[in-house]
């Protein structure tokens, strides 16, 4: 007995339907009152395409941010902070590591800290 395509498609397709769609990561909607908070710093979700999401356009994200594709609030900076700069060595050793392996610094620190 040999398996026909059309056994298995339908077999596969009573198996999709057992199943049902996997949960998303949104809840679905019809109109924006649809869609819940997220909370009090977080904002209002809108409904797009029956989905419920953070955003649709930029003006649904706060001052500084934009919708992505991915319909997800980003900053539109997505630059590094810089680095707080280092308070200055108050030891010998301290000041040595810094230098990490630098003969000059390394003098500079010992004429510092006699």
């Amino acid at each position: 007995m040999t398996n026909s395509p059309l056994l298995l498609g339908a077999a596969l397709a009573l198996a999709l339907l057992a199943t049902g769609c996997p949960p998303s990561r949104y809840a679905s909607c019809q109109k924006d009152e649809d869609c819940g908070d997220r909370g009090a710093d977080a904002g209002k979700l809108v409904c797009d395409n029956l989905r419920c999401v953070e955003c649709h356009y930029d003006a649904d994200c706060g001052d500084g941010k934009h919708c992505n594709g991915n319909h997800v609030c980003e900053n539109l900076d997505q630059r590094a902070p810089e680095a707080a700069e280092a308070e200055p060595p108050k030891t010998l050793e301290e000041c040595a590591k810094r230098c990490k392996g630098n003969a000059s610094c390394g003098d500079s620190c010992r004429d510092r800290f006699k």
